[in-house]
């Protein structure tokens, strides 16, 4: 079955760990391999190993590391989630959050892709299916999703 194989050729991996930490100790180890590769430049073309990014954080959380807030921090997840993202790789970034609005996360993930010199070829939002996020104070319109796909 082709889907079994393309799965075994591509694990996939989940991960629990202070998402910064391990987003910065994964670009430390790509910037190594592309150090390593500087003179074959089409093996420095794509070494970046992460196709899809699901960038789902909390509005807030507590951690020995210190504080997140998404309001504050967003910017920075964003950053270095891009600097382990593949040459044509997506991002679904999700926050719930009332004081971010689909706009601001489209103008700062735009941002950032334009200073990491990454295109954007394709983005969308997601929106939450209402069954889902039902409450007396409409959730769902609290929600906030996109999908890009970009290229180098």
């Amino acid at each position: 079955d082709h889907t079994s194989q393309k799965a075994s050729e591509n694990p996939m991996r989940f991960i629990t760990e202070d998402v910064l930490t391990f987003i910065k100790r994964e670009s430390r180890r790509i910037s190594d391999k592309k150090s390593e590769n500087k003179k074959d430049k089409e093996k420095d073309k794509d070494i970046a190993p992460y196709d899809l990014i699901i960038i789902d954080p909390p509005t807030f959380g507590r951690s020995s590391k210190g504080v997140f807030k998404v309001e504050r921090d967003m910017r920075e997840l964003l950053n270095e989630s891009t600097k382990i993202l593949s040459g044509n790789g997506a991002l679904v970034i999700s926050v719930n959050n009332a004081s971010l609005t689909v706009t601001d996360l489209k103008k700062v993930t735009q941002s950032i892709l334009k200073e990491n010199s990454i295109k954007l070829k394709f983005v969308t939002e997601i929106f939450a299916p209402k069954k889902d996020f039902l409450s007396p104070l409409n959730a769902s319109s609290v929600m906030r999703a996109i999908y890009l796909e970009t290229s180098r």
